[in-house]
């Protein structure tokens, strides 16, 4: 295995991970949904790799694939600790991004003009369920 791909590995399931609880208190909600998302992508992505170059790498793959499966499980438990202790929950949108609650309509456009479709989406559902700007939803709706 190559440092490049041991570094990718690293970023995927220890990194990312790591950084989405320093961030836990901005952005638990819309955090969890997405870090579960790119787990479970991240996680099929390497049993591909792993399953396509096995007889490279043997069973070291494997037993990385199981610590990080083991560590992943762990941060999961955490952050659902950590909602538990705060009266957050995964159904309760939060903001899209952090510091939304602080942005002015001008730059919620700016921002919307600069995010994919999935952000876009999350922009106006918190918009209509929360501030309700006028130019943010048309923004929004222009986007999609």
């Amino acid at each position: 295995m190559s440092e490049s791909d041991s570094q990718r590995l690293l970023d995927l399931f220890v990194h990312a991970p790591l950084g989405l609880l320093y961030e836990f208190g901005d952005v638990y909600p819309e955090a969890v949904k997405r870090g579960r998302s790119q787990v479970n992508l991240g996680t099929q992505a390497a049993k591909v790799a792993a399953g396509a170059k096995r007889k490279e790498i043997g069973s070291v793959s494997e037993e990385f694939l199981a610590e990080a499966a083991s560590f992943l499980r762990i941060i999961a438990a955490r952050l659902d600790d950590l909602a538990e202790s705060s009266g957050t929950s995964e159904d309760k949108a939060g903001p899209p991004v952090a510091g939304y609650g602080k942005m002015t309509a001008r730059e919620v456009v700016k921002l919307i003009g600069e995010s994919d479709e999935t952000l876009v989406q999350a922009i106006g559902e918190y918009e209509e369920a929360n501030k309700a700007r006028k130019s943010v939803l048309a923004a929004v709706k222009a986007a999609q």
